[in-house]
């Protein structure tokens, strides 16, 4: 259906089979029938067999219509068959009076298709003349936007109709068209480009490009960082490394000042592959600016690996784990590089062994320390709880590192569960975050009379520390341990209510990357850090309104990109699965992650049932693991990205 200046499309079933219905590929007749190609067979090997199947209405005729069964082509040309329609505008196109026959068709405001192939077929013989473009007028987009691609306007016409024309369509079309090389610099032309250069709409932007790439000789001339929309310079910049348009070191300086994302990115890639050296510095203080964002980060990494010599697949595009373990390693970085190299590293990379960790640990910025910690926590490092326990039960450390080690600890543990509930029953005010870090920790771990009477008294306390508790001692019911009744995950404005208050980002953070909370890390990523198996939820809070994030926890499966529906798996041994393909590899090896981001590889030949399942792999009850207190906190967490 349509949308802006292009279209939306919405997902229907049009044939279901079997496991031995494996369509490959689809295609249109010009009898509206369709035909399919099917390999007959889960297995990729080359089998030598397979089938065509021929899709068509009910009694459809079994010979397409042809120009023959017309009367004239003027009869064809008003019939519903838009292939037998063209092809009688283009027989009417090769004669005078045939012409005159399109010329009164074209006029014909009552079918917009017959107007749109008399149009097309009268523009491809030149016979589009001026004064039959005057009477062209029509409530058609789809007309009105042929009309814009191929009549004979002039360039203030055409300025006209893309900076006024209510239909996305049409305005795309005729900014496509401007020839900007042949306006001056700021008049009527160059303002309406630079308009639809900061649409909405980026169909709209695409246009507006394509009519400034057409421009070399003027792009020169544009000071980009007097553009007062990010979007503006960057369709401008994209057209002047297009047309080869050189700037001096001073002009990128300034222009790298800027706060957008997507400016930035076009920037650091051009400096990086034309390997404009004399910039070099300027790139690496990206990574000390406090906004960067991880993908900033990775890419003005990427840029310093082509600026220091590395071929672009060496570098790629988002900037190696060599190069980041390079910059991490580096005594020259300073401790913000070093940070958002380390973020930018598995937890698990060689260069991380042996006394690196140690090494983090024991420094001064509290940046790095971080983490360090964040990294350590999900590595095999096999001093990974003595360190972090060394943490967590320091009295002289700050205590957001303390909370951060904390979620690290086991339970299972002796000494790491002896340490936690000394910290979840500290009733230190001023320790509040820690012990509520300690108390998520302490989700699933066993416990004995004596701890379950202590969480009893201190649930007495009510608020949060309640909630938490109840998380402890019935994770089947907590609500029913605090006699809270939820709302309905269907009313969402109840739930909105029920989420006023006051909340902490950074709280929220530790919930979202915590292993005993619900694990939103598993599956999604944020700036840099956790799986690639969901959105990456970084931008999500400038990309979606509160309510839209709201109902998305709520309702996972209300609303699933195709990317992300769910399969049902059985094994031909019987092994059950339902998780979403994450890899599929020629060998046949297909690789699924189900709810708690594990992943399992089956060979397709091991395979005996798989089927679409609309639902997500999110679980549905994701809600019910979450304090309110917790998920007031990851909303905040989420959308504190919505103030640039």
């Amino acid at each position: 259906k349509p949308r802006g200046a292009s279209f939306v499309a919405e997902v229907q079933p049009l044939l279901v089979g079997g496991e031995e219905f494996r369509p490959v590929a689809i295609v249109a007749a010009h009898d509206d029938s369709l035909y399919i190609t099917d390999w007959v067979d889960k297995s990729y090997e080359l089998h030598g067999r397979g089938r065509i199947w021929r899709v068509a209405r009910a009694q459809v005729s079994s010979r397409p219509r042809q120009l023959s069964d017309f009367n004239s082509a003027d009869d064809a040309l008003r019939c519903n068959d838009e292939r037998l329609r063209n092809m009688a505008a283009r027989v009417l196109a090769t004669h005078a009076d045939g012409q005159q026959a399109l010329r009164i068709a074209a006029l014909d405001a009552v079918s917009d298709r017959t107007q749109t192939a008399a149009i097309q077929a009268l523009a491809a013989v030149n016979r589009l003349d001026d004064e039959l473009v005057k009477q062209l007028r029509s409530d058609s987009s789809a007309v009105r936007q042929l009309v814009a691609r191929v009549a004979p306007y002039s360039a203030a016409y055409l300025a006209e109709v893309a900076g006024q024309d209510t239909s996305a369509e049409v305005r795309a079309a005729a900014v496509r068209r401007i020839r900007l090389d042949a306006a001056t610099l700021g008049d009527a032309s160059w303002k309406v480009v630079l308009k639809l250069a900061a649409s909405d709409d980026p169909f709209e932007q695409t246009a507006a490009r394509q009519s400034l790439r057409a421009a070399p000789k003027s792009l020169g001339g544009l000071e980009i960082a007097k553009l007062p929309n990010a979007r503006q310079q960057v369709s401008v910049l994209l057209a002047q490394r297009a047309a080869g348009v050189e700037h001096s070191p001073q002009v990128f300086r300034e222009l790298l000042k800027s706060t957008d994302r997507d400016v930035l990115f076009v920037l650091i890639q051009w400096i990086g592959e034309t390997r404009l050296v004399e910039l070099r510095k300027d790139v690496e203080a990206l990574l000390e600016r406090p906004d960067a964002t991880s993908e900033i980060a990775a890419a003005a990494m990427a840029a310093l690996a082509l600026l220091d010599g590395q071929r672009p697949e060496e570098a790629d595009q988002t900037g190696s784990h060599f190069y980041m373990a390079k910059l991490l390693a580096a005594p020259t970085s300073s401790p913000l590089i070093r940070a958002r190299a380390l973020r930018g590293l598995p937890s698990d990379y060689e260069s991380l062994r042996g006394d690196r960790f140690r090494e983090l640990l024991s420094g001064s910025d509290d940046r790095l320390r971080l983490e360090a910690i964040r990294s350590l926590r999900e590595s095999p490092h096999p001093d990974r709880a003595a360190l972090l326990t060394k943490l967590a039960g320091d009295e002289t450390e700050k205590l957001q590192l303390r909370a951060e080690a904390a979620m690290g600890l086991s339970p299972s543990d002796e000494p790491q569960r002896a340490l936690l509930w000394k910290l979840a029953t500290d009733r230190d005010d001023a320790k509040a975050s820690l012990r509520r870090e300690a108390l998520r920790t302490l989700r699933g771990a066993a416990l004995d009379d004596g701890m379950r009477a202590k969480l009893t008294e201190m649930a007495d306390e009510g608020g949060e520390v309640a909630a938490q508790v109840a998380h402890i001692v019935n994770p089947q019911s907590p609500d029913a341990e605090i006699s809270q009744v939820r709302p309905d995950k269907q009313n969402v404005d109840a739930w909105l209510k029920l989420l006023e208050g006051p909340a902490d980002p950074q709280a929220g953070e530790r919930v979202f990357f915590h292993a005993k909370s619900v694990g939103c890390y598993r599956c999604h990523r944020y700036d840099g850090r956790g799986a690639e198996v969901g959105p990456d939820l970084t931008m999500i809070g400038r990309s979606a309104e509160r309510r839209r994030i709201v109902e998305s926890i709520l309702q996972p499966a209300k609303d699933i990109a195709p990317l992300f529906f769910s399969w049902q798996i059985e094994t031909e041994d019987g092994q059950p699965l339902v998780g979403m393909l994450v890899d599929e590899r020629v060998g046949g090896d297909q690789t699924y992650v189900d709810a708690n981001g594990k992943r399992t590889t089956f060979h397709v030949g091991d395979i005996a049932v798989r089927r679409a399942v609309r639902t997500s792999i999110m679980p549905d009850n994701v809600v019910d693991g979450l304090t309110i207190q917790e998920l007031r906190d990851v909303l905040a967490f989420l959308t504190q990205a919505a103030t640039p």
